[in-house]
C-alpha cells in the first residue's frame, strides 16, 4: 500500500498540474481578448488618422475649387467691362443676377431688329462693354454729348420710339444689356409727344436727372412688361 506520504505527493502534483492547466487556459483566453482590443484600438486610431487626412484633402480641394470659381468669376466680370474695384464689390447674389441676364440676353438675341438704331450719351466705363456688344449684334449706334447739367449724372434712363416700341424684344435686350454692366435703370420710357416720331426707329440711352431717389428697375420689371407708354413700363 502506498504511503500517506506518497498519497499527499501525488495529489499536490495533480493540484499543480491543474493550476497550469488553468493558468494556460486562462491565457489561452485571455491573450486573444488583448489582442483583438489592441488590434481594434490600432485600427481605430488608424480610422481617425485617414479620416482627418480625407477631410484635409477634401478641404484643401473645396478651396482649390473656390479658388477657381472665383476666377473665373472675376474673368467673366471683367469680360463685361467690370474694373477690379467693381469685382469686388459685386455680392454673390449680385452675381447670380448676372447669370440671370445672361439667360434672358442669349432667349433675346435671335430677336434683334437691326433697322433700329441706339442713340447713346456716353457715361460710365463698364458701359461700354455693353454699347461694343450691342453694336455686334447689328444695332446702328449713335454717339452724343450730354449736356452740362447730366454730364455727372449716370445713365439711368431708355427713351423708345415709335416704331421701337413695335418690337419691345429689342427694348429689353438693350437694358438687359445694360442692366448686366452694371447700370441701375430707373426709367424705360417712350418719347414725349413731340420727338416720338422723328425718333421712332431709335432706342435712346442717356440720363433723367429728376429720378434720383427712385429705385432701381430689376430684371423682371423689365421682362414681365408688355409695352412702355410716356409714363414707364407697362405690365
Amino acid at each position: 500500500m502506498e504511503s500517506a506520504k506518497e498519497i499527499d505527493q501525488a495529489m499536490s502534483e495533480i493540484k499543480r498540474r491543474d493550476k497550469r492547466v488553468r493558468t494556460v487556459t486562462y491565457l489561452l483566453t485571455f491573450i486573444p481578448v488583448v489582442a483583438a482590443i489592441i488590434f481594434l484600438v490600432v485600427v481605430k486610431q488608424k480610422i481617425s488618422e485617414r479620416s482627418k487626412e480625407l477631410s484635409g484633402l477634401e478641404l484643401r480641394i473645396k478651396q482649390m475649387k473656390d479658388s477657381i470659381r472665383s476666377i473665373q468669376r472675376d474673368e467673366h466680370l471683367q469680360e463685361l467691362g467690370y474694373t477690379k474695384e467693381k469685382i469686388k464689390a459685386i455680392t454673390d447674389d449680385q452675381f447670380n443676377e448676372i447669370g440671370k441676364l445672361n439667360n434672358q440676353i442669349a432667349s433675346l438675341k435671335s430677336k434683334v431688329d437691326t433697322t433700329i438704331g441706339i442713340r447713346y450719351y456716353p457715361k460710365l466705363t463698364n458701359e461700354g462693354k455693353a454699347i461694343d456688344s450691342l453694336q455686334y449684334l447689328g444695332f446702328k449706334l449713335t454717339f452724343l454729348n450730354s449736356i452740362n447739367e447730366l454730364q455727372n449724372i449716370p445713365t439711368n434712363s431708355i427713351w423708345i420710339g415709335a416704331n421701337a416700341l413695335k418690337k419691345f424684344e429689342n427694348v429689353q435686350l438693350v437694358a438687359m444689356y445694360l442692366l448686366r454692366a452694371g447700370v441701375g435703370l430707373k426709367s424705360i420710357r417712350l418719347f414725349g409727344e413731340k420727338t416720338a416720331k422723328i425718333k421712332a426707329n431709335f432706342i435712346e440711352i442717356g440720363s433723367d436727372n429728376s429720378l434720383a431717389g427712385k429705385p432701381d428697375l430689376i430684371v423682371d420689371d423689365i421682362m414681365n412688361a408688355k409695352s412702355a407708354d410716356g409714363n414707364g413700363l407697362i405690365h
